[in-house]
């Protein structure tokens, strides 16, 4: 899980690292120290170039999370690999 400021470089290292991102979960905790999870992007390897595609459908995915005010309190972001 990383700080929704790092998570592009964190996900530009994994598919260098020839790893496939499948999807990203932002994450935030709440005032009583729950975790408060939303979904946000989703990834299905086709077996074509998937460390590129998956790179550029999660940096896609970021694009939106600073478009949309709705989602500013989320902080952190998990991201789901292969």
């Amino acid at each position: 899980m990383w700080r929704r400021a790092d998570v592009a470089d964190a996900i530009d290292a994994l598919a260098d690292a020839g790893k496939v991102v499948l999807g990203l979960d932002l994450r935030r905790v709440d005032a009583d120290g729950r975790f408060i999870e939303l979904a946000w992007s989703a990834f299905e390897p086709t077996g074509d170039d998937d460390c590129r595609t998956g790179r550029l459908a999660a940096l896609s995915a970021l694009e939106r999370v600073d478009a949309d005010g709705r989602v500013n309190e989320f902080e952190w972001v998990l991201v789901t690999w292969e």
